[in-house]
């Protein structure tokens, strides 16, 4: 059944502005569908790129980590860095039944940045095995948000023949409904809010509701795609890219959390931080 939350850019643009009055409220937990939302986190935080100096980490077993040292800009590597469902001790994964629907959640503060949207990007993956192994390529599959006014700014089904979180290869941009505001900016005082939720609904189909807002230039930039033909229903892990252009020089992580729920709704809410906040990549 058609959920009337994705018929049509007005009701999707109805449906980020509730998305972004809920994400003000503290600790929530909504039933759905019988179904207590409960937010577990992603911890276990890597920098997946092979080729150049590993950008410095800390609190990675955690699910706040910090990426950079502040200062460095990260203009000399891109940086792949992901996150695993559980902890340290205890890795899970997530595999959707028809009905269900993972949703990810976090916020995060990049100190340093330039305005280069293609070099920033957020996505839900199944690393296929990988992730133990330190390897960034050739990922089981996975789903990106590419930010940004550029024309790769969309969803993308991710990229399986290289980098995880590439939009070149096999990677294909999946041309979803989409709403912006404001403007993205790298260097912000202000945290960005993302969430990501993937609801299968059907044995064939999954919908994706993807948004990121915040940061000084007060961006919201929502994409939306259902119906998307997939036997891809199994997830492991988050990540993002800040590419080689990108001039970060630290990236602070709050909450990344994910949550599975049942029923047709897709979740408002999850665990929100009392503040209220939750070169080209081409090979």
């Amino acid at each position: 059944m058609k959920k009337s939350f994705l018929v049509g850019k007005r009701v999707f643009e109805e449906t980020l502005a509730e998305m972004k009055r809920s994400v003000l409220r503290v600790g929530i937990a909504l039933s759905f569908g019988g179904a207590v939302l409960s937010a577990e986190p992603i911890a276990n935080w890597k920098e997946f790129n092979p080729n150049l100096t590993i950008v410095p980490v800390t609190d990675a077993g955690t699910n706040s980590p910090i990426f950079g040292d502040g200062v460095t800009e990260n203009s000399s590597q891109m940086a792949w860095v992901a996150g695993r469902f559980g902890t340290v001790e205890a890795p899970a994964s997530v595999t959707l039944a028809v009905g269900e629907t993972l949703t990810v959640t976090g916020s995060v503060v990049m100190t340093g940045g330039t305005n280069n949207n293609n070099q920033f990007r957020f996505g839900l993956f199944d690393d296929g095995g990988k992730f133990a192994l330190d390897d960034g390529s050739n990922w089981t599959g996975g789903w990106l948000h590419s930010i940004g006014t550029v024309a790769t700014a969309d969803l993308w089904l991710g990229r399986t023949d290289g980098p995880f979180i590439s939009t070149a290869g096999n990677a294909v941009d999946l041309d979803s409904v989409k709403t912006l505001t404001g403007i993205f900016d790298g260097d912000s005082v202000e945290a960005f809010t993302f969430m990501m939720s993937i609801t299968r609904d059907s044995e064939t189909t999954i919908d994706i509701i993807s948004l990121i807002e915040g940061g000084d230039g007060d961006l919201s930039e929502g994409f939306d795609r259902e119906d998307i033909e997939t036997s891809l229903f199994t997830y492991t892990s988050m990540g993002w890219l800040f590419g080689g252009s990108s001039g970060v020089e630290e990236v602070d992580f709050s909450d990344v959390e994910y949550s599975v729920t049942r029923g047709e709704e897709i979740p408002l809410s999850l665990k929100i931080r009392s503040d209220g906040l939750i070169s080209e990549l081409d090979y």
